[in-house]
């Protein structure tokens, strides 16, 4: 159970009264000393930031925009990845700036990629 101490009826509101006079202070008017509501948030909305495709083949940067990382990891494997379908079929990351230095599994690079390039770490939950 919650109790409100600026209850002219509590212990603590009399002290205070007591020893600070009906303003609180010389200075002070009576209703400042009262709890106030908080002001109200302004609520912002901001549009969701864009997400660009880091993928660079040999055609120059893909161009492609959303807006999560999972969808930018769906788009690198339906389009940029469909010439290599199996899991295990070895592939180099050509996202842009990569420190990559071989070709590793295709079920490896997508996870390479969205903790790398995305800075989305994928952890387990228990």
């Amino acid at each position: 159970m919650s109790y409100n101490f600026w209850n002219s009826d509590s212990e603590l509101f009399q002290h205070v009264m007591a020893s600070t006079g009906v303003g609180g202070t010389a200075d002070e008017p009576y209703e400042t000393m009262q709890p106030s509501a908080p002001e109200p948030q302004e609520i912002v909305q901001h549009s969701a930031a864009l997400l660009e495709c880091l993928w660079n083949d040999n055609h120059g940067p893909c161009g492609f925009t959303t807006d999560t990382v999972p969808s930018v990891l769906n788009h690198i494997s339906s389009c940029h990845l469909r010439g290599h379908p199996h899991a295990d079929d070895k592939v180099e990351c050509r996202c842009r700036d990569c420190p990559l230095p071989k070709a590793i599994r295709r079920d490896t690079l997508r996870r390479h990629i969205r903790e790398v390039h995305y800075a989305d770490k994928y952890r387990c939950k228990n």
